[in-house]
C-alpha cells in the first residue's frame, strides 16, 4: 500500500508529464502552423492568469511566485490579444498574391 508521500509524489509527476506532452503538442503545432494551437494558447494564459490569484494561507514566497508569473501570464496574453486585434488569425495564411517559395514542379510526359 502506498504512503501519502508516494501517492503525491506519483501524482505530481503524472501532471508534470501532462503538461509536458501538452506543451510539446503545442510547439509541434506552433511549428506547423495550426490555427488552432493559438486559442489554446491563448486560453492557457488567461487560466494562467486566473490560476495566480492567490488564496488563504499562503506564504510570502508563494504570492511572490505567483504574482511575478501572473504578470508574466498578463503580458503575454495582452501581447496575444493585440496581436490578434492588429493582425487577425488570417495573417497565417499566406495570400494569392505573395509567390511560393518553390516554383511548380514539371509536368511528367508518357
Amino acid at each position: 500500500m502506498a504512503t501519502g508521500h508516494q501517492f503525491r509524489a506519483w501524482l505530481t509527476l503524472l501532471v508534470l508529464g501532462l503538461w509536458t506532452v501538452i506543451f510539446a503538442l503545442l510547439t509541434y503545432g506552433a511549428l506547423k502552423g495550426w490555427r488552432w494551437v493559438f486559442w489554446v494558447f491563448l486560453l492557457l494564459l488567461a487560466l494562467a492568469v486566473i490560476a495566480s490569484i492567490p488564496g488563504p494561507n499562503q506564504t510570502p514566497v508563494l504570492v511572490l511566485f505567483n504574482l511575478i508569473a501572473g504578470l508574466i501570464a498578463a503580458v503575454l496574453f495582452i501581447a496575444s490579444a493585440v496581436g490578434l486585434v492588429r493582425f487577425g488569425p488570417w495573417a497565417m495564411k499566406k495570400s494569392s498574391s505573395e509567390p511560393d517559395d518553390h516554383p511548380p514542379e514539371p509536368a511528367l510526359q508518357n
